[in-house]
């Protein structure tokens, strides 16, 4: 896609409201001035030097930020799921342990070291696996 055209025409009213002409119109309705490029973004008005560009440097550079910008926080949502999954198939590998031996969560006398992790992580949220040798 190419840019937009807008009215070089200080004075014109076409040029003080900013109207964007299609590339295809060589003149402006207005003043009859010959239109030049001019960047497409909403808001910016800047002419520019090569006509088979869409936006100027400035806003080029903010469009770039913001991809980054997005990327970045893409990459660190899915760690954090990936955190939160990880710590979902822990608490779910300490349940199937603890279960397996036929104790019960109740915290009885006879609790294993395996069900008091599992108690321990599922009040506090953080796993105690390093501890169970």
């Amino acid at each position: 896609m190419s840019s937009a055209n807008g009215c070089p025409n200080n004075n014109c009213v076409a040029h003080k409201k900013k109207t964007l002409f299609k590339t295809s119109m060589n003149f402006c309705p207005e003043c009859g001035t010959k239109l030049a490029a001019v960047c497409k973004s909403k808001g910016c008005y800047t002419f520019l030097d090569d006509p088979s560009k869409k936006r100027c440097a400035r806003c080029e550079a903010k469009r770039a930020d913001r991809t980054d910008k997005i990327k970045k926080k893409g990459g660190m949502a899915v760690g954090a799921l990936v955190a939160a999954a990880g710590t979902v198939v822990e608490i779910a590998s300490l349940i199937k342990k603890s279960h397996s031996g036929g104790t019960s969560l109740g915290g009885g006398s006879n609790d294993s070291p395996n069900d008091t992790a599992v108690q321990q992580t599922l009040t506090t949220g953080r796993s105690s696996l390093w501890t169970l040798g």
